[in-house]
């Protein structure tokens, strides 16, 4: 398909993505009457925000914002799973928006999502590590998801290493390899 469809909500006041024939989509407006927008994007049109974005691929925390830090500002927007190429490559042709911000599982698809944003826009798209993300790591993190996904960590790590990523998430990485445990987005709703 050469389009996609972007579900997306507002995590702050005065959300508005608006394009360069000049029309906008208040998507404060639109989350506070319906409690989603949604935008058909194609790969070469010219809408974006001058706020920041955030990624999840979990309903649950879309549903929920509680979990967002207090400084939060944006678009929060929804994946299922693995961001779409339609999506990829849009974000690709043009900056979209101030900070592109990924909270995925932290496993070996949540990885992967990241590693295929960084390919497309580079230092522009940062990784998100919850509060006490060592803790919750070591105390709930699964094994299970850990093996499921331990071929693709391993491929993701491969290309991490080759696009020069660097930051936070190395610490992320040697604790998941150092305890072979993966920890889902879920657990940010779990104090510890």
């Amino acid at each position: 398909h050469d389009c996609y469809y972007v579900l997306m909500k507002a995590i702050s006041p005065r959300v508005i993505w608006q394009n360069a024939e000049g029309y906008c989509l208040d998507v404060s407006e639109m989350t506070h009457l319906v409690g989603v927008a949604s935008l058909k994007i194609e790969v070469t049109d010219s809408w974006s925000s001058l706020q920041d974005v955030w990624f999840i691929e979990n309903q649950e925390l879309f549903d929920n914002v509680s979990w967002l830090p207090p400084e939060a500002t944006g678009t929060l927007i929804y994946y299922a799973g693995n961001i779409h190429q339609v999506l990829l490559a849009w974000l690709a042709h043009q900056q979209r928006c101030h900070k592109l911000i990924l909270f995925p599982d932290y496993d070996g698809v949540g990885l992967s999502n990241y590693v295929r944003l960084y390919e497309r826009v580079g230092q522009h798209a940062q990784f998100w590590l919850m509060p006490n993300w060592q803790q919750k790591l070591q105390e709930i993190g699964g094994r299970d998801l850990w093996i499921k996904n331990r071929p693709l960590f391993d491929a993701s790590l491969i290309k991490l290493r080759q696009l020069g990523v660097v930051g936070e998430i190395w610490r992320l990485v040697e604790l998941m390899q150092h305890s072979a445990l993966a920890l889902e987005q879920e657990t940010v709703f779990i104090d510890i």
